[in-house]
């Protein structure tokens, strides 16, 4: 487990390097820091990974909030693969927990991740902002995928 960990947190340094975003003095250490609680055995949290070439190439971290919704974010993908791997690693995610929860993430306002979750996913702004790390991250959710939810059920 502490390699996985290790891995996790190695890609997320290497991508917030390059992000244009993570400017802010301190915003990488304050990232780190809350993946470290996210990772710590006493979490609800799950990551999601992807390897290829044996290599540690994306993941998304999935943190139940309720009995109804489901955090699914904290997106990271090596960016040599970013475009292929994106897509598996969320149409994965929204087949596996789409019917069973709201889809809660969010993504830094106004970047690219925000439109691809609203665009791609069906994800909603829920007009929620929260700064973090000198960052405002917009809250959004994909309401559960009620019609899949009754076919299970039945």
């Amino acid at each position: 487990r502490k390699a996985a960990e290790k891995e996790i947190e190695q890609l997320f340094i290497k991508n917030k390097k390059i992000d244009p975003y993570f400017v802010e003095d301190g915003a990488i250490e304050a990232g780190v820091q809350e993946l470290r609680k996210d990772l710590s055995p006493e979490s609800k949290a799950y990551f999601h990974t992807y390897k290829y070439k044996n290599e540690l190439a994306a993941y998304i971290k999935v943190k139940p909030l309720s009995e109804t919704e489901m955090y699914v974010g904290s997106f990271n993908a090596d960016p040599e693969v970013r475009g292929s791997v994106s897509k598996i690693l969320a149409d994965e995610i929204i087949k596996t927990y789409g019917s069973q929860y709201d889809l809660v993430a969010d993504a830094i306002s106004g970047s690219p991740t925000e439109r691809w979750y609203i665009q791609s996913y069906g994800f909603k702004p829920t007009g929620e902002v929260e700064e973090f790390g000198g960052i405002n991250y917009a809250k959004l959710v994909r309401p559960m995928d009620r019609e899949k939810s009754l076919a299970k059920s039945a």
